[in-house]
């Protein structure tokens, strides 16, 4: 339910090409961001990211603004906690019916179990467990409970957009740079040590289990040399909107 294809290119140009190619839909050329209101939810999105990481977000969303964008506050409480109540569940279940049914069909010989223990990355492997258990929290009857709730945070996010006349929400694609590929944890702002796989997911989870369309755009480099990205979510079903968008944007942080 969550899964969706996430194309990686050179330019947000070459993603439209690609829109194109697969959809035959041709995304609107934005001249410019004039006018375009930008949702900021700088609760939950914002607020636990590293210093450097909102500092490069925020020149990027400065320069939006001299050119003429809006920036709205908004209160993103109904949206995360829809998506705290719902997201982890779609995915667990889901998990492993896939993986059994795949294991099933093509190696018959390993077991779920024998999948769960040879994960190597400590903080996957804590998540995944649960499913080991029959009698754990994701029960077919909390699956469809979950989907249920998706509906609902699906409908809150259209409200979100429409209340608020949105053009898009922006945030951190991530609250922290890269990180060693050893690192269980990681330091954030006001919460102290948290596992490196649900921090790295963190931001952009809500909007994928909405399934809205998504794009992130390199902002910059850290004193550390290592980049950092500038996600935007768009309305779902609004694509288009958002590449053209994107285009905009990465024409200005480009130029300026």
């Amino acid at each position: 339910t969550r899964d969706t294809t996430g194309p990686i290119a050179r330019s947000a140009r070459d993603l439209v090409l690609l829109h194109e190619t697969v959809t035959g839909e041709v995304p609107p050329v934005l001249s410019n961001v004039a006018g375009k209101r930008i949702g900021l939810p700088v609760e939950y999105f914002w607020e636990i990211a590293v210093p450097d990481v909102v500092d490069l977000c925020r020149d990027a969303l400065q320069r939006l603004v001299s050119a003429g964008a809006v920036i709205v506050d908004i209160d993103p409480a109904e949206i995360v906690d829809l998506d705290r109540r719902s997201g982890a569940t779609l995915s667990s279940f889901e998990s492993r019916a896939d993986l059994e049914a795949y294991l099933a069909d093509f190696a018959p010989s390993i077991s779920f179990g024998d999948v769960m223990a040879g994960i190597a990355s400590p903080d996957v492997r804590d998540l995944l467990l649960p499913l080991l258990d029959p009698d754990g929290p994701f029960t077919r009857a909390a699956y469809t409970e979950a989907l249920s709730i998706r509906s609902r945070l699906q409908a809150a996010y259209e409200r979100l957009f429409v209340d608020n006349r949105l053009d898009a929400i922006a945030f951190p694609t991530c609250l922290m740079p890269a990180f060693r590929l050893d690192q269980a944890f990681i330091d954030l702002p006001y919460v102290g040590s948290q596992p490196v796989f649900p921090a790295m997911i963190h931001n952009t989870a809500p909007g994928s289990n909405a399934g809205l369309p998504g794009i992130s755009l390199p902002v910059g480099l850290t004193g550390q040399g290592l980049p950092v990205g500038l996600a935007l979510d768009g309305a779902r079903g609004g694509d288009a909107g958002l590449l053209a968008l994107a285009c905009a944007i990465e024409r200005l942080l480009v130029h300026s």
